[in-house]
């Protein structure tokens, strides 16, 4: 049996500026305690603060060496697809073998509702 660990990833106010540790923290943890990978979430656009999975799977990458890394289900329609596979291509280049990527469709809010409130309105430029 294979056991990873699933991590939710978020940037709270009592751990301001701490987030860093926390996460190279629990990955050197995950990989000493021998589970066989760690896998983070992906909750762009739910309205609350989130970390970027691939950002938190290269701070994963850095400081260990055996796990396997991986999201679970990453949220590919409210990302730009040329983009977003050079950032996993590039990952994977850094990580080999041990790059595990979920990809899923499902989304909290039409893409319409979430692209309106990260791009700026013509008249607020």
């Amino acid at each position: 049996m294979r056991v990873h660990v699933v991590n939710v990833l978020r940037g709270t106010p009592e751990v301001k500026g701490q987030t860093l540790d926390r996460i190279a923290g629990l990955a050197r943890t995950v990989e000493e305690k021998g589970f066989h990978g760690l896998w983070v979430t992906d909750s762009f656009g739910r309205g609350r603060p989130t970390l970027d999975p691939v950002v938190a799977m290269s701070v994963i990458a850095t400081v260990t060496r055996r796990i396997e890394i991986g999201t679970c289900v990453l949220q590919v329609p409210v990302r730009h697809p040329v983009e977003l596979a050079h950032r996993i291509q590039s990952l994977h280049a850094l990580t080999g073998d041990r790059l595990m990527l979920g990809l899923g469709s499902a989304r909290p809010r039409p893409i319409s509702t979430l692209s309106a409130r990260i791009t700026p309105s013509a008249s607020s430029r």
